[in-house]
């Protein structure tokens, strides 16, 4: 055998191999699953948290986040974390609206100063879970886009925010909830 035809057999051998471990890979992480939308009935959350009108850049809101995980974790506080993204029409493209905090289990909590409680009902809601390992878990973004497209198609229309919840499995819940 030639040394060319050599080289091209074990550049071929390697792309064919390096090829089958990175799609086993992304299989094991999850990235073939179906991300898949359903619509629910009602329900209330009641949150604990603070609300954010800031900068992308600001480390406040990451801070906070932090703060919410640590309560989970060391078991102070019991539930899950949640993001409350505003998108308000009016809402600069360089500011961001949040309210970060945790959806309460129990009505009662004991919880550190400077936390607020919301009350959130919903009427229909829209749900996608997403189960996969975040680094082949679609964008929240494009999760969202498609909350939206399956409301538009059952002639909903939707409150101008989103509401995120990470459970411990680092499985994110996204609901859009209908006006």
């Amino acid at each position: 055998m030639k040394l060319a035809s050599q080289k091209r057999l074990y550049g071929g051998l390697i792309v064919f191999f390096l090829s089958i471990s990175l799609t086993t890979t992304y299989y094991l992480l999850g990235g073939f699953q179906e991300v898949k939308v359903y619509k629910l009935p009602s329900e209330t959350k009641l949150i604990a948290g603070k609300y954010f009108y800031t900068t992308y850049s600001d480390e406040a809101p990451q801070t906070h986040f932090d703060q919410c995980v640590e309560l989970i974790l060391e078991g102070s506080v019991k539930g899950v974390i949640t993001t409350v993204d505003y998108l308000p029409d009016t809402l600069n493209e360089k500011m961001r609206m949040q309210f970060i905090g945790i959806t309460l289990e129990k009505r009662m909590a004991e919880l550190p100063a400077g936390f607020e409680v919301r009350e959130y009902k919903s009427k229909e809601r829209f749900v996608a879970t997403l189960s996969m390992n975040p680094i082949v878990r679609p964008p929240i973004p494009t999760i969202e886009n498609m909350l939206e497209e399956v409301a538009k198609k059952e002639n909903y229309k939707l409150q101008d925010f989103f509401i995120r919840m990470r459970y411990p499995d680092n499985s994110v819940q996204v609901e859009a909830w209908a006006k």
